[in-house]
């Protein structure tokens, strides 16, 4: 992403992009903004963050 984990890590989470993942629904990548709206979108694609797991890394 051109970034280090600790700069992505310090951005917020796009409201809109956070409240979709919790709902289990799919996001435009439009709704993208942040660099940790990206790395969201890959977690919730390849892991599935309906496991508990997912979730704490994320919160994390």
């Amino acid at each position: 992403m051109g970034a280090s984990a600790k700069t992505i890590g310090s951005q917020l989470i796009t409201l809109s992009v956070y409240e979709d993942v919790l709902k289990n629904r799919c996001f435009l990548s439009k709704d993208r903004i942040t660099q940790m709206d990206y790395w969201v979108s890959y977690i919730a694609y390849f892991y599935d963050i309906n496991f508990r797991e997912s979730l704490d890394i994320i919160e994390e």
